[in-house]
């Protein structure tokens, strides 16, 4: 049996290169969507929009704000990187937009 930590680098790995892969943000499907606020400044602004794409055994999250996948497994946590910038900007600004028109209007 492998390590945990390994799975949780290999499920990691494994899911941003799926996320590069992909064209459309609809192909994601996500389980949940966590839009953090700042509000250190006169307006609020999002500082990130977080798709989550697996829970249980492994938690999985993309934070399109910062272009990472996050995975939880057993108490073991890895994050690598996603090079799909054009993506995580579709992603980041589509929710940006939704919780502005919506809930900080």
């Amino acid at each position: 049996m492998e390590h945990p930590d390994n799975m949780a680098a290999e499920r990691a790995v494994e899911t941003a290169e799926r996320i590069e892969d992909t064209d459309s943000m609809d192909e994601l499907d996500p389980l949940d969507v966590k839009v953090e606020l700042s509000l250190g400044s006169r307006e609020p602004s999002i500082s990130n929009v977080i798709l989550v794409l697996g829970v249980g055994g492994p938690h999985v999250e993309l934070n399109a704000s910062r272009g990472t996948v996050s995975v939880s497994w057993g108490g073991d946590h890895h994050t690598t990187h996603v090079n799909n910038e054009p993506l995580c900007d579709e992603i980041h600004d589509f929710y940006a937009r939704q919780m502005r028109e919506h809930y900080l209007a």
